[in-house]
């Protein structure tokens, strides 16, 4: 990420691959990036017990009005207790793609993406980049791992 790039941000993680999404966004947030531009993550978790940073991650959703965040939790269910305790960020079940897909739907202008995370993650979530939203290749930079 460089902040003279001047596009709309989109981070899908899996698991840890939320560990680079938010050097992305703590970058891009000490370079004011969000007053011009807007940005998306998209953390994906199996359970929301697996999820992390959520404090972290609420607080810079609270503090900017260009930047959302949203949980996917792919197995098991929400906890409204929980949920509630965390009210700037969003969260939906199913995978971190397909979550993305539908929140993003018609919101793909100007984007970068940025994808990190399992392959399995990552090979679904570049899929859908390509074939749904029409992003060129090199709008898409990636990290698998396992």
């Amino acid at each position: 990420f460089a902040p003279d790039m001047k596009r709309n941000l989109l981070c899908i993680a899996g698991g840890s691959g939320v560990a680079g999404m938010r050097s992305i966004l703590e970058r891009a947030i000490g370079n004011g990036y969000f007053s011009q531009y807007r940005g998306a993550l998209f953390f994906g978790v199996r359970v929301l017990q697996d999820a992390f940073w959520l404090k972290e991650l609420n607080d810079f959703a609270k503090e900017l009005e260009n930047l959302s965040i949203t949980i996917a939790v792919s197995n098991g269910e929400l906890d409204q207790a929980f949920v509630e305790t965390f009210p700037a960020l969003k969260f939906e079940c199913g995978l971190v793609h397909e979550v993305a897909s539908a929140e993003m739907s018609g919101r793909y202008a100007n984007v970068r993406a940025y994808l990190a995370g399992p392959p399995a993650c990552v090979e679904a979530s570049k899929r859908m980049l390509l074939t749904e939203a029409k992003l060129r290749p090199d709008d898409i930079r990636y990290d698998k791992f396992s």
